[in-house]
């Protein structure tokens, strides 16, 4: 019989020992692992807001690898892209297994997508947009063109963008323009902003000539905005306007005056042409004398016009039978013509 030593004994407890400890180890090991996120779900899947407001709640539920619901465990979320998110961005599942996001708040437009991490699990949610809060500012994009001839529409677009309080575009936003002096203005005056937020103004013309007018543009909500200074010039020469006294006595010094107007009846200062003077009867034959000047001189049935209000001088004498009258007539060198009201001449 092999004779069991001392050595064999201990080698024999320390095996033992090992295996037990081994045992144990794995006992206590197998007892003590912690349940992990498996599922990540949108239970409640983010909706449609406009900038700014608080969305919906949006809640995500979370569970282990045996399918039940997590309690305690934390939920972040963000959106896909990275685009500003406000509100609170953890929050822990409740005894359901859900975590509910109920204060989020975004102010840029647009389509998104959220994203919800739980340990090592992230998931994504289903597509939302973001719109445009209501109309808050306006900016003319395309100012009027700095001088347009009177009648002619103006020679590019004039532009608006709506934006709210967020710098989004704003569309379907009703903006109108008109003078700020009041002076009217032909063409579309309303019109909505597009998908870019740009309301676009086309065709616009005047007719009254000035300089130093400028455009207001205003919308509900909206501070009204002024746009760079234009000016309307005149359009060509189209007839004359001729005055002359009611009533004058024969053969003695008298005054009239001349200018030229365009088609819309705006002053013209400046022009380069003659005028030729003559006299129509309307009733009896009095007779009409032009001068040169006022020392009554110098007879001339032509003027050198060169703009603005000029003055014609001449005397009418009776034909001795009344009643006389006539009217002076103005005609330039290209055929456009005016005409006085009434004179009567007196002995």
């Amino acid at each position: 019989m092999t004779q069991i030593t001392k050595g064999m004994i201990a080698i024999l407890l320390m095996a033992v020992l090992l295996l037990g400890y081994g045992g144990l180890c794995s006992k206590s090991d197998s007892g003590s692992s912690a349940p992990v996120p498996t599922t990540v779900a949108f239970s409640t899947q983010p909706v449609n807001t406009v900038a700014g407001a608080t969305m919906a709640n949006v809640v995500v539920n979370v569970k282990d690898e045996n399918a039940a619901n997590m309690v305690g465990q934390a939920v972040s979320i963000t959106t896909t892209n990275g685009t500003l998110l406000s509100g609170t961005l953890i929050t822990n599942t409740d005894a359901a297994g859900n975590a509910t996001f109920n204060d989020l708040v975004m102010t840029l437009t647009g389509t998104y997508a959220f994203s919800a991490t739980a340990g090592s699990v992230i998931t994504a949610s289903a597509n939302f947009d973001i719109t445009s809060s209501i109309a808050q500012n306006l900016t003319f994009v395309a100012q009027p063109p700095a001088s347009t001839v009177a009648g002619v529409n103006f020679a590019s677009t004039v532009t608006v963008r709506v934006r709210d309080q967020y710098s989004n575009n704003v569309t379907g936003a009703s903006v109108s323009i008109t003078t700020t002096n009041g002076t009217a203005m032909n063409g579309t005056l309303v019109t909505n902003s597009d998908t870019s937020g740009i309301a676009t103004f086309s065709p616009l013309s005047m007719t009254v000539a000035a300089a130093g007018y400028a455009l207001s543009a205003s919308a509900t909500g909206c501070t009204t905005i002024t746009s760079n200074g234009f000016d309307i010039t005149t359009a060509a020469v189209d007839h004359y306007v001729v005055v002359a006294p009611a009533s004058v006595v024969t053969n003695t010094d008298q005054t009239g005056t001349v200018k030229a107007q365009d088609v819309y009846n705006n002053d013209i200062a400046t022009a380069s042409t003659t005028l030729t003077m003559s006299k129509t009867d309307v009733t009896g034959t009095p007779t009409v004398t032009f001068y040169t000047s006022n020392t009554y001189a110098t007879t001339t049935t032509t003027y050198s016009y060169t703009g603005g209000t000029s003055t014609i001088w001449f005397r009418a004498t009776h034909d001795g039978t009344a009643p006389d009258t006539c009217t002076i007539k103005a005609t330039d060198a290209g055929t456009k013509t005016g005409t006085s009201g009434n004179m009567d001449v007196t002995n």
